[in-house]
């Protein structure tokens, strides 16, 4: 991993129940000091019964603020001086936000037979300092209330020179 590039970071939660309505399970905002490139969302599901149905829609650019709880991201170099993210990173929100001034960078679905979603953009789109990532979970039949771990990669990769 190259250090002169910008820093990785993970950023994880552990969702015990969904609820029928959509919910933001996780957010990402660089701060007014770095862009963050997006390099891979995992979630899984962990059901209770059966596999659910499930939208997933990535959006770049809301403008609304976090209800979620905070996360901690974790930088993957590791060792006890490692530099912590500048970004903030929240989850698990049943309040979501509009997206009335996002777009859409990715939409899809679960995997029906292993309950996994995976999302490895190539190339890695580029958050603008202090522009939000949401992720958006809506079941599309609910049975039962699955749990969901949620896993997202991502690199701090500084400002643009002239910025």
């Amino acid at each position: 991993m190259s250090h002169d590039k910008g820093r990785f970071y993970t950023a994880s939660l552990s969702v015990s129940a969904l609820t029928s309505a959509p919910t933001e399970v996780m957010g990402l905002l660089p701060s007014s000091v770095s862009r963050v490139e997006l390099h891979e969302l995992i979630m899984g599901q962990a059901p209770t019964s059966a596999i659910q149905a499930m939208r997933v829609e990535l959006y770049r650019g809301s403008t609304g603020g976090s209800t979620g709880s905070a996360i901690t991201p974790v930088n993957r170099d590791g060792w006890a001086t490692a530099p912590a993210s500048t970004s903030a990173v929240t989850g698990n929100s049943t309040t979501p936000n509009s997206t009335s001034s996002a777009v859409y960078l990715h939409v899809g679905t679960f995997e029906q037979d292993s309950g996994q979603f995976r999302w490895n953009p190539c190339p890695a789109p580029v958050l603008d300092i202090s522009q939000r990532f949401t992720v958006r979970v809506t079941p599309l039949t609910f049975s039962s209330t699955p749990g969901l771990a949620a896993t997202l990669v991502f690199r701090e990769v500084g400002k643009i020179p002239s910025a």
